[in-house]
């Protein structure tokens, strides 16, 4: 968690191949950014942000996740859900994100609550995009609110392709 004005922790350019528990897992965390990196065979999850961190404090993008698969070790008498991109927090920033060949969920996230419910949104270009690419669910859509709220959720600049 940051103190003050402190700049964010950044994790940047970065290759993680064939990682036997996860890559990149942010417990508690704010004010950091995962930019630009490449998983590849990853068992798990790629990018997991807890439910502990700050909500709209994190920035995902330009990161690509090929191949997340289930750890062959792991017990098949309970499935465990996975994600390239387990986002347990609304992000302060998601975009150009690709998730590829995941044998469970691309994206698992938790939309942002919108004040401005039903207003347009602006055009997105299409290095926003997130999109999952050959996983076997694109986008898992968490509750926006962690409890009962009469606000809206809004989510922008995903894509799927089977």
């Amino acid at each position: 968690q940051s103190i003050g004005r402190a700049p964010p922790s950044r994790v940047e350019r970065c290759v993680f191949s064939s990682s036997q528990s996860g890559a990149i897992e942010l417990r508690g965390a704010s004010n950091a950014q995962i930019i630009g990196n490449v998983f590849h065979k990853t068992y798990r999850t790629a990018v997991w942000v807890t439910n502990t961190s700050i909500p709209y404090t994190v920035v995902v993008r330009n990161n690509i996740a090929i191949e997340t698969l289930r750890h062959p070790m792991e017990s098949n008498d309970w499935i465990r859900p996975f994600a390239c991109f387990l986002l347990e927090v609304p992000m302060l920033l998601l975009a150009g994100n690709v998730a590829a060949g995941s044998t469970d969920s691309g994206f698992v996230l938790r939309p942002s609550l919108d004040l401005k419910c039903n207003k347009p949104g602006v055009t997105l270009e299409e290095y926003q995009l997130n999109e999952a690419v050959g996983c076997m669910t694109g986008f898992w859509i968490l509750r926006a609110c962690y409890d009962t709220c009469n606000v809206c959720a809004r989510l922008r600049g995903v894509i799927a392709w089977k």
